[in-house]
């Protein structure tokens, strides 16, 4: 349904900046662009639904940054579908919302040891590389480190004055982290 949906879209899209032709290479393109931006808009859609009706809209923004920048980077599991990688999406946002509203904190010693370990595997292991073309596995991996890195420091700022929002970046770092294991697991 998402394909046709976005397949719809892009050939209006493309008629109305081009009457004269349209190719299938770039309706191709755009047709993928949408289909992304339709699974990221959907779960985040319903994630500001939970997070307005429980008050909890800085925390899902915190979540959400740190969720899918070391998500970018150390790369991790990708459904096959767009429905399950919907529903997939939801689940985690969700769980995670529903963790940092009724989980009591972390301190900084377990965030300190949260990193830790996930810098440790994400330095043995490697981050998944999806497409070796894009960028090398050490280029990567130093962009992955760093990533992770900066969601600690900055989960540390707040953890001296906020540590609900500390909460909320470490979580976001566990996602992705999570994504990450299920991968490398499927993959043994």
């Amino acid at each position: 349904m998402i394909e046709k949906i976005s397949r719809i879209i892009s050939y209006k899209l493309l008629l109305f900046r081009n009457a004269d032709e349209i190719s299938n290479d770039d309706l191709d393109i755009l047709q993928y662009g949408l289909e992304c931006i339709i699974n990221t808009l959907i779960p985040i859609i319903i994630f500001l639904i939970v997070a307005f009706h429980q008050h909890m809209i800085f925390d899902l923004v915190l979540w959400l940054i740190t969720f899918l920048i070391t998500r970018n980077y150390i790369g991790g599991y990708h459904a096959r579908t767009h429905l399950r990688c919907i529903f997939i999406s939801t689940i985690t946002g969700l769980a995670s919302l529903f963790f940092i509203q009724y989980h009591k904190t972390f301190s900084v010693i377990q965030i300190t040891i949260i990193t830790v370990v996930i810098l440790v595997i994400i330095f043995i292991w490697g981050p998944i590389v999806h497409d070796p073309s894009v960028c090398e596995q050490s280029n990567l991996q130093s962009k992955a480190i760093k990533a992770i890195l900066f969601s600690y420091f900055f989960a540390l700022c707040f953890s001296a004055f906020a540590p609900k929002y500390a909460t909320s970046i470490t979580l976001g770092l566990l996602s992705s982290f999570l994504l990450y294991l299920i991968k490398r697991i499927r993959d043994m």
